[in-house]
């Protein structure tokens, strides 16, 4: 889920635009994604979520950062 973002900004996504942004979620369970983004949601306080799809769609994510 995280691999978009700086560590900093994981843990505390106000740090950014006053967390006014989003974080991609790519999966094949369901109920894990919802499960990750309610964690995500209650001990960070992210709020946007994005679903890219399937996990296969999280290779695509992987090189976010280094561009």
């Amino acid at each position: 889920m995280l691999n978009t973002v700086a560590a900093s900004v994981m843990v505390d996504p106000s740090s950014v635009a006053n967390g006014d942004h989003d974080v991609f979620v790519c999966g094949d369970d369901e109920e894990a994604e919802r499960s990750g983004n309610a964690l995500l949601q209650q001990r960070f306080g992210w709020r946007g979520f994005v679903d890219l799809g399937d996990v296969t769609m999280s290779r695509g994510t992987e090189m976010y950062l280094a561009v």
